[in-house]
């Protein structure tokens, strides 16, 4: 079900390969564990059609932004799109991921990765969290209380 998902045209790879060198490098600025365990960056609370959604910053920079979302049982957060590459990986929870029109039953563990551009709306049949990377930084996520 997820193969439809997976373009593996040169082009594509080679913009995904570019970014994963970029995070690479990026990475190696990231602050250690006990300097995150001290607190999150700032928080942004969503508009959801249905229920509640949370983002809170772990990880802050125009290249790349890393957040941890919440969204409660029963939220429907609706369809929308970045003009960023975003990486996706379920920690806790199940539900429907609809991508470009297309649904997909999420569990913990499971990995997406959204291309700008592509629609996406997310439908939480239980508690959900998951770790969201924006390459570059989107907008839209809580930032390090630095940046507008």
């Amino acid at each position: 079900m997820l193969a439809e998902y997976l373009d593996t045209s040169t082009d594509r790879m080679a913009k995904i390969y570019c970014y994963l060198e970029k995070l690479q490098e990026i990475t190696k600025t990231l602050p250690k564990l006990e300097q995150v365990a001290k607190g999150y960056g700032t928080f942004k609370e969503y508009q959801c059609e249905k229920g509640f959604s949370v983002a809170v910053n772990i990880f802050w920079s125009p290249e790349l932004a890393i957040c941890k979302n919440w969204l409660s049982k029963t939220t429907i957060f609706p369809e929308h799109i970045h003009e960023e590459f975003e990486f996706v990986t379920v920690i806790v929870g199940r539900g429907i991921l609809t991508i470009d029109g297309r649904s997909v039953e999420y569990t913990p563990m499971a990995s997406f990765t959204l291309d700008p551009g592509t629609p996406h709306k997310w439908e939480a049949l239980e508690d959900t969290v998951f770790l969201c990377i924006s390459i570059p930084a989107s907008p839209g996520f809580p930032d390090d209380g630095t940046h507008n």
